[in-house]
């Protein structure tokens, strides 16, 4: 949403200083007045630091870099022709149980009313020979027709010439800015009503009171003819959902004729000079509030209070419980929630859009399925809802059932052998059939042989935690083996990351398809893996910024008073 938000500010200020230089028609004067950019370019140096890593990492080993290389992933969860119907009667294209539109849900609306409607209208009429009112018409009009994903060639446009658009997705979401750009043409039409023409009233009444009819008295039919022009391969289920959702849509007509006619009729006496603007406005408030609330309530979720206090209970149990039993592992949740939680625990699965791509692969459902898969992610205890036949669990409260996994992997630990595997589709393969701790897989052939590992007793081999900050990116530890050992760190692989044996920067491998480690030579030997990113040398920017906007601000100063 910022990264749309910033578009509308460059927009909008390119298009104020073309008013400036057509307005005063000297260069000087709008470099002068461009000035004002540098407060652009100071925010974006302050924020460089929370700006350009993840920027940077979007594109790398995020899973939006995994998946995010196709313009069939950049324009999924696009708005479609029927969310475009739904700004006028919300209920046609539905939402929530009645969405029936090209998307595999839709958890939200982009109904805003249909005063802004009808105001953004007149006042694009009404208002046309003003600048802003073109400039916020041709806003809408590209924002719209962007967030239409494949439906227009705007999209694409900007798919292949606006750095970041090609890792994004959910184009749909920079609808907000088209409706604020009605919402800035409604506020001008009001200003102006009363040059409006009784015949656009009319006629906005007859378009909006004339659907509702429409969906009232045949919404079957209605619908019919929009999936014959515009929705031929509707899908059984989707098909299925429409035909249950035909009542809904009839009272959405129902409210568009009712909503439309008492529109009309404050606005006509408005306009007519019969109402005074203060009571105007007292009726009009009322009727925008039931044109809203009557979408906005389907997404409020009303639960008792005491059910939470229960579930808080439980999960402050079961934190008890995992502190009790000290260590580094992870918690695999299997629960109806979807972002279960438990206070101070490391859990498994969740989600982020952000998520590194391959641990966003190997913990899909497919992958934990496999008892391997499992204990290579150092899962030592799974939480369930409800007992599982035939285990005993080693703790449960709350309808919280706690079973420990003695074979999970240590967090840190020594592998005795290792095997390459360049395809990613093999190496999951592997590791759901073999994946162990003792077996490690690389995904690209290293410098030390592979008959190199394995000497010695492995069972006195020892791994010590001397360090661990996760927030600063340190990691420090011993190690003690009798031969040649590949050192797995249970931790996402980043190319970030640098280690160092002994005070000598050593090669990061990423193994067993998540993790990362390196080899560690016979002996005793000291180890630390510090993060450290490139991308955070941009913070200069942030600092030269703040330096250069003071310098200029001083300068000018200082010249004004004529020193």
């Amino acid at each position: 949403m910022a990264y749309f938000s910033a578009w509308g500010v460059v927009a909008y200020f390119i298009f104020k200083l073309w008013q400036i230089y057509r307005r005063e028609g000297k260069l000087e004067v709008l470099f002068r007045r461009s000035a004002f950019a540098l407060s652009f370019v100071l925010g974006i140096g302050i924020g460089a630091m929370n700006l350009f890593p993840p920027y940077f990492h979007t594109k790398t080993v995020s899973k939006r870099a995994l998946i995010g290389r196709t313009y069939e992933y950049a324009s999924s969860w696009s708005l479609h022709p029927e969310e475009m119907a739904s700004l006028l009667v919300p209920e046609f294209g539905g939402y929530l149980d009645t969405y029936w539109g090209r998307n595999y849900f839709k958890l939200n609306s982009e109904y805003m009313g249909l005063l802004p409607l009808w105001l953004g209208l007149l006042g694009l009429i009404v208002c046309w020979r003003d600048p802003k009112t073109k400039f916020f018409f041709g806003l809408f009009l590209v924002t719209m027709a962007y967030a239409l994903g494949p439906h227009t060639p705007v999209h694409r446009l900007f798919y292949h010439l606006v750095p970041g658009v090609k890792s994004l997705r959910a184009p749909g979401m920079i609808a907000f800015l088209g409706l604020f750009s009605c919402c800035v043409l409604a506020a001008m039409g009001l200003e102006d009503l009363r040059k409006v023409r009784k015949n656009v009233l009319l006629c906005l009444w007859a378009i909006s009171a004339g659907t509702g009819f429409l969906l009232l008295v045949a919404p079957g039919t209605v619908t019919s003819l929009w999936r014959a022009l515009l929705y031929p391969d509707i899908p059984s289920q989707k098909l299925e959902v429409l035909r249950r959702s035909l009542p809904h849509i009839r009272i959405g007509g129902l409210w568009a004729m009712l909503l439309s006619s008492g529109l009309f009729y404050v606005l006509y006496l408005w306009w007519k000079g019969r109402l005074k603007e203060n009571l105007a406005l007292a009726l009009i408030v009322p009727i925008v509030l039931a044109d809203t609330w009557r979408v906005d309530k389907r997404f409020l979720n009303y639960q008792e209070a005491y059910r939470y206090r229960i579930m808080y209970r439980a999960k402050q149990k079961l934190a008890e419980f995992f502190k009790g039993h000290p260590g580094r592992y992870r918690v695999l949740p299997i629960s109806r929630q979807s972002r279960f939680s438990i206070p101070g625990v490391d859990i498994a699965t969740g989600f982020d859009d952000f998520m590194n791509r391959w641990y966003y692969v190997i913990i899909r459902p497919e992958n934990l399925r496999y008892k391997p898969i499992i204990n290579l992610l150092n899962i030592r205890y799974i939480v369930t809802e409800s007992p599982i036949e035939g285990l005993s669990p080693v703790y449960s409260y709350g309808g919280y059932y706690v079973y420990e996994n003695p074979d999970a992997c240590p967090f840190f630990y020594l592998a005795k052998r290792y095997v390459v595997i360049d395809d990613e589709k093999e190496i999951l393969e592997f590791l759901r059939k073999k994946g162990n701790c003792r077996t490690v897989v690389l995904d690209k052939p290293p410098h030390v042989p592979a008959d190199s590992l394995g000497g010695g007793d492995w069972s006195k081999d020892k791994v010590i935690e001397e360090g661990y900050d996760p927030e600063k990116g340190y990691i420090k530890l011993k190690t003690y083996s009798q031969g040649w050992r590949f050192l797995v760190v249970s931790e996402n692989y980043h190319p970030n990351w640098k280690a160092y044996v002994d005070g000598e920067q050593v090669p990061i491998f990423r193994a067993d398809y998540a993790w990362k480690g390196i080899f560690v030579l016979p002996g005793v030997h000291d180890i630390e893996f510090i993060y450290s990113s490139e991308a955070l040398t941009w913070r200069l920017i942030s600092l030269l910024s703040v330096i250069g906007f003071g310098g200029s601000f001083i300068f000018l100063f200082l010249k004004r008073k004529g020193v």
